[in-house]
């Protein structure tokens, strides 16, 4: 996978032993448990992001038929992750594997009109790999001209420049006593659905929905062909912040917004859609 950077690392949490025994040192070390965490942030592409929402909070149902399939995700309420994935990652020639991971927080953002994808990881373990050979995929990143914003949905706005939607699962390593080192597994916690956006300021008819409190669908989408694309849905975001400053004369009236997101009426809280040419099987 073609990634832009990358933070995990082996975390070790090591107990060093300072009791009172005529010495101002440190006498000793008690070997701690020990995670694997960090982010991994990339262009947004439906081939790559697609295996990371796999290993996440939420289930996925494949649609379509060969060669173009439909790969949508809408999240759970579990506990554990049903599925984890190993990471293999070749830094100056060394190879290192990460073992038992699960996808924590998404994010995508718009960075130089580009569309990227931040994933934080939660692991369990680091193991010996051989190095892989790398098959790149052909998919190209979304840019200029393949976007869609609908606020509420189905109603396509043209005054949005940038955005970030975060989904955190707030996942965290578990340790429990045992006779091995290392974290037992991986759970998640409250999910924190959240976007922040950038607009034009030409009325008061959104505004008055923020003061009012009102809930609304949102969609974004990216495409690059008919069968190629990835699109989210925020079935119920709230504007929880709407500021509008005046920054000087001479600049555009912008409005500053963040949407938190809550369950609609159908229980539903938000969707990711994978188009994409790319074979797996979702779990069950």
């Amino acid at each position: 996978m073609p990634i832009l950077n990358e933070t995990l690392e082996l975390k070790e949490s090591n107990h060093y032993r300072r009791p009172i025994r005529q010495t101002a040192g440190q006498v000793g070390v008690v070997a701690g448990d020990f995670d694997v965490e960090g982010t991994i942030t990339m262009e947004a592409l439906e081939d790559t992001c697609l295996y990371f929402t796999e290993c996440s909070r939420a289930v996925g149902i494949k649609s379509g038929t060969t060669p173009n399939f439909i790969y949508t995700y809408t999240p759970t309420s579990v506990a554990v992750a049903p599925k984890t994935m190993s990471i293999t990652i070749v830094r100056n020639g060394i190879v290192f594997a990460y073992t038992g991971c699960m996808t924590s927080k998404q994010t995508f953002s718009v960075n130089n009109n580009i569309l990227e994808y931040a994933v934080d990881i939660i692991g369990l373990n680091e193991a010996t790999q051989t190095a892989p050979t790398a098959v790149w995929p052909t998919s190209v990143p979304y840019g200029p001209g393949s976007w869609s914003v609908q606020i509420p949905s189905l109603t396509q706005v043209f005054d949005m420049d940038t955005f970030s939607l975060s989904i955190d699962d707030a996942g965290a390593a578990m340790y429990r006593l045992k006779n091995t080192r290392g974290a037992q597994f991986a759970a998640y916690g409250e999910r924190t659905v959240q976007m922040t956006a950038s607009r034009d300021f030409m009325d008061k008819v959104d505004y008055t929905a923020f003061q009012q409190v009102t809930g609304q669908k949102l969609t974004i989408a990216v495409t690059n062909g008919t069968n190629n694309g990835i699109s989210f849905d925020v079935f119920q975001g709230i504007k929880d912040v709407y500021q509008v400053p005046l920054s000087g004369q001479g600049d555009l009236v912008r409005a500053s917004i963040t949407y938190n997101s809550v369950l609609d009426n159908t229980g539903s809280e938000y969707d990711i859609i994978y188009k994409t040419q790319e074979i797996i099987t979702p779990h069950a």
